[in-house]
């Protein structure tokens, strides 16, 4: 395994150009984790990735499952936008528990109060409806319960694994996108591609979400508008309504049982 620190920052950050720099330097036979955001993962989780990794080698990019960090932790204690106390979150079991495109009216409406609350402006919804009414509507959420019945679109970079063939046949991450929406995009395009995901739920850690970005909101909503450009409709509900499922692994597979 090798190590490859990225240090970026500043007001000229790019996460996809954090994380192409890194992939341009890995060893050209090797799958790439992507450890970001101040994500800090339990023990044993690279075995357990590799574990999902050897049994399911028709995916190509996994994804851990991410809990708030304790609300202890004087780094988020009383913290609005990250941790067990985000606003945008009630306090749920997980944080990242996959994620999905809304195409539920519920699914839709509860991604888009969510990402109003999120960037601390209510009137978002509004002003964003008023010139985009679907798309406003169509804001990228992630699921804070494991249930079988969840549609899992996507998984977060804050932790993923992508396989060398995936990585191959998609590149890098689109480096049009100021902040935000990346690894959406990464993930539907390997949908469309018919690369499937997993999401490894004895994989498990913590993740301050947007704990060193929330001051950044316009380059999120910048990104927003960019997802939406490169997504309408038809392209987007052709990447999603394929007909192979994601794998849920170890807790929704029939993988057998894997022995470290």
């Amino acid at each position: 395994m090798k190590f490859i620190p990225i240090e970026s920052s500043g007001p000229n950050f790019s996460f996809s150009k954090s994380v192409n720099a890194g992939i341009a330097v890995a060893r050209e036979d090797s799958d790439i984790l992507l450890l970001n955001d101040d994500c800090f993962l339990d023990v044993l989780w690279p075995t357990r990735l590799w574990a999902a990794r050897i049994s399911h080698k028709d995916c190509g990019i996994f994804g851990a499952l991410l809990s708030f960090p304790n609300d202890s932790d004087v780094r988020v204690h009383g913290n609005s936008y990250s941790g067990k106390g985000a606003l945008n979150h009630w306090k749920p079991e997980f944080q990242h528990a996959g994620g999905y495109i809304p195409l539920t009216m519920k699914e839709m409406l509860y991604g888009v109060v969510r990402f109003g609350v999120w960037n601390a402006s209510p009137l978002f919804i509004l002003r964003q409806g008023i010139k985009v009414p679907e798309s406003a509507l169509r804001f990228p959420g992630h699921y804070h319960n494991l249930s079988l019945k969840n549609r899992i679109d996507l998984v977060t970079a804050a932790c993923m694994l992508i396989t060398r063939p995936a990585l191959n046949a998609l590149g890098g991450f689109d480096e049009t996108y100021p902040l935000g929406f990346e690894d959406t995009d990464y993930c539907l395009r390997a949908r469309e591609k018919g690369i499937r995901l997993c999401l490894v739920t004895d994989c498990h850690g913590s993740h301050y979400e947007s704990l060193t970005t929330r001051h950044l909101e316009d380059k999120k909503r910048d990104s927003y508008r960019i997802f939406h450009k490169n997504w309408p409709k038809e392209r987007l509900m052709r990447a999603i309504n394929d007909t192979e499922p994601t794998v849920v692994h170890p807790k929704y597979c029939f993988c057998g049982v894997w022995i470290e």
